[in-house]
């Protein structure tokens, strides 16, 4: 009876082993699928959008019951992984974040007010496509240098901040600008930010010079410093950052493929012995044989 319930738990492990490897087979060839699938997914939602679809009731059923068929698609799938993965899957950060945006969209399906949200699942394209992938593995992973320079472009900020405030600050209500751009230093802050994107800089500077002609000094090194060298500064820090991880991903390789080197080798001077072993088994039972013949 024994013997019995181990041969059936080990056809039931068997059985369970062959359903992971066939589920980890369907997942890798359907990969590229998966990705064509998720793009025509985002675009289908973004049609949807249109009026001539959302104030059509037919036609915007017809949407609903498409992003459904994608919707039960992508949980057949995520089940794979999980069938496949098992546990481990909530190791893997981007299969987490694949299952909560699943999670989420089931929801979104049933709560009118975050039905907005379905759009994240075009983010699970992150996960499938590689090259995206490294670049968000790669600003992840600079995270801290660029919190960095985020405070030196807060310092940056500070200091012509408090010195617009302190000198531009009576202009509005003298006349001379058509909105408070430097009455309080939150908006001073929020006019930095502006004249930082470029967004009418020069604009702002020709009001403040019709009264102050030296204030162009002032506006164009704060725009030079924040516009132009803090954000290369975080161009070069992420593009640094994407290297590093090609680099790591290239190591990476060459260190597999060495193993693989390595293994063959072994594998062969194993084979080496053993057929070394066999040359001299066959060369003692010769020196074995001639030495009974001779003494016959």
């Amino acid at each position: 009876m024994n013997m019995n319930m181990n041969m059936n738990t080990k056809m039931d492990g068997d059985d369970i082993h062959w359903i992971r490897a066939k589920c980890g087979n369907i997942i890798y060839k359907t990969q590229k699928l998966i990705i064509y699938l998720i793009a025509l997914n985002a675009v289908s939602m973004g049609i949807s959008t249109f009026d001539f679809i959302s104030e059509n009731p037919t036609l915007d059923a017809i949407f609903e019951n498409i992003d459904s068929i994608f919707l039960i698609i992508f949980t057949v799938e995520i089940m794979m992984q999980f069938t496949y993965h098992g546990l481990h899957l909530f190791k893997d950060g981007w299969l987490v974040f694949d299952l909560m945006i699943i999670i989420l969209s089931w929801f979104s399906a049933s709560m009118q007010v975050i039905r907005a949200f379905r759009i994240l699942r075009a983010s699970r394209l992150i996960m499938r496509v590689e090259e995206m992938r490294t670049i968000v593995e790669a600003l992840i992973n600079v995270i801290p240098r660029i919190f960095a320079v985020g405070c030196l472009q807060f310092l940056i900020f500070y200091i012509y901040a408090v010195m617009m405030t302190s000198l531009f600050k009576s202009l509005y209500d003298e006349g001379h600008l058509d909105e408070n751009y430097f009455g309080r230093l939150d908006l001073t802050f929020f006019t930095l930010f502006q004249m930082m994107t470029l967004d009418s800089w020069s604009y702002i500077t020709k009001q403040v010079q019709a009264v102050y002609p030296w204030a162009w000094i002032i506006f164009t090194t704060f725009v030079l410093i924040s516009s132009f060298i803090i954000i290369n500064l975080v161009i070069a820090v992420i593009c640094d950052a994407v290297s590093e991880v090609h680099r790591e991903e290239i190591e990476s390789q060459v260190r597999r493929v060495n193993s693989e080197i390595s293994e063959e080798k072994s594998r062969n001077e194993g084979k080496r012995v053993e057929m070394l072993e066999k040359k001299i088994d066959h060369l003692t039972k010769l020196i074995e044989k001639s030495m009974l013949q001779k003494e016959l």
